[in-house]
């Protein structure tokens, strides 16, 4: 929003001063001793005054109302910059809670897999540990049954010896 403009104001300047001041002084410069003389620039001394109080009155309020103008533009600048700051702060916010969740999900979908690899790998090794027992349980029934045999066969023959 462009910040706008006063309006082109009658300015007080030095110069307007110093040629006011020129006139009067020029007029009793000139030798001017006469009781008339000196009332005709005391008026004009009072009507420069006047014009002077005139111009500085409206220059000093023209000023008030710029102050005035620039700042209400400058408070709807500072309301805007807000706005817009806590609009941005929003709309990352959100990303950065989407780019979170995202990762999330990849995460779960990675431990997920890991999961399943591993669940799979201690399934097999549940298996051969079974079969490893397994096989192991059959053996010992062999050489249970192996010694018994033995040992009958022993005890047979040592009851038949004489």
């Amino acid at each position: 929003m462009p910040q706008p403009q006063p309006e082109e104001s009658s300015k007080l300047t030095d110069d307007d001063l110093a040629a006011e001041r020129c006139d009067i002084v020029g007029m009793h410069g000139r030798g001017a001793t006469t009781l008339e003389t000196l009332v005709e620039i005391d008026k004009q001394v009072e009507n420069s005054e006047d014009k002077i109080m005139g111009k500085i009155d409206k220059v000093s309020s023209e000023l008030r109302d710029k102050q005035q103008t620039d700042h209400m533009y400058l408070n709807t600048r500072i309301q805007t910059v807000e706005e817009n700051l806590s609009k941005k702060i929003d709309t990352q916010s959100e990303k950065i809670a989407q780019h979170f969740d995202k990762s999330i999900d990849k995460l779960d979908t990675k431990w997920d897999t890991k999961f399943v690899r591993i669940d799979k790998r201690v399934t097999g090794l549940e298996k051969w540990r079974w079969l490893i027992v397994g096989g192991g349980v059959v053996i010992m029934w062999i050489v249970i049954q192996f010694l018994s045999l033995s040992i009958r066969n022993w005890s047979n023959a040592l009851s038949s010896v004489p």
